[in-house]
């Protein structure tokens, strides 16, 4: 399992990859009690992932749709199966991305245009 404070576009049945291979998928997706996305994944392999592996929200592209991605740390020590990962890496919401280039530009310009 890992925790999100955002976990938009991700639902029962999203993919998990590593390195860009489907290795499993989401199996269950919650809010817990701290108000954030409990997401439970199911690997298809059995796969030694170091402890501090984070679980990341991806697209494919810029309009594409959202997977998980786990990205091994360098820990010795392994994930147990049930474990919960302490790395997690939340959605970008692409109109928040869209808003601030947005406003960047405004402030650009105007800073130019300021005698």
């Amino acid at each position: 399992t890992a925790e999100f404070s955002r976990a938009d576009g991700i639902y029962v049945g999203t993919p998990v990859r590593l390195a860009g291979v489907p290795v499993g998928s989401v199996i269950k997706s919650e809010l817990n009690e701290g108000h954030r996305a409990t997401l439970t994944f199911r690997l298809t392999q059995m796969l030694a992932l170091p402890e501090d592996t984070a679980a990341i929200v991806e697209t494919d592209g810029i309009f594409g749709s959202k997977h998980i991605e786990l990205q091994p740390g360098g820990a010795e020590e392994t994930l147990k199966p049930g474990a919960r990962m302490a790395y997690s890496q939340d959605s970008v919401i692409i109109e928040d991305l869209i808003a601030h280039i947005v406003s960047e530009a405004k402030a650009t310009r105007a800073e130019k245009a300021a005698p």
